[in-house]
């Protein structure tokens, strides 16, 4: 239920935040494929999916939450498994947590409420 989660709380007026993480979850997806030698059409197949929509969601253009649970089930991924960035982001820990830092207090009101929801999704 946490990619669901997320995915809500990034649906918003702001188009931005909705292109930031379909590109991400892309990008994640094909990650994951590539590291258990698949390509999009075998990706597609396990998933009861189009490889055309494997394709799509891994450059960022679309995103289904029943199309992402069957991926994650064929990649045989439970969603905190899916949700495991390291290593996507080139950072340390420390850098990532310093660029965190310096980005919250110029936050607006709504974004750092949704920042919050999204910490408190990804703590349950």
């Amino acid at each position: 239920m946490k990619i669901l989660t997320l995915i809500l709380l990034f649906q918003s007026d702001n188009l931005t935040y909705m292109a930031n993480l379909k590109k991400i979850i892309g990008e994640r997806v094909k990650a994951l494929r590539k590291s258990k030698g698949l390509t999009q059409e075998n990706l597609a197949e396990l998933a009861d999916a189009d490889q055309r929509t494997i394709s799509s969601i891994e450059n960022g253009h679309s995103l289904s939450y029943q199309v992402l649970q069957s991926i994650m089930d064929a990649l045989e991924l439970n969603p905190s498994e899916f949700l495991q960035f390291e290593g996507l982001l080139g950072l340390t820990d420390d850098e990532i947590r310093a660029e965190l830092f310096s980005i919250i207090p110029n936050l607006s009101s709504s974004d750092l409420r949704r920042l919050y929801k999204i910490v408190k999704a990804l703590d349950d």
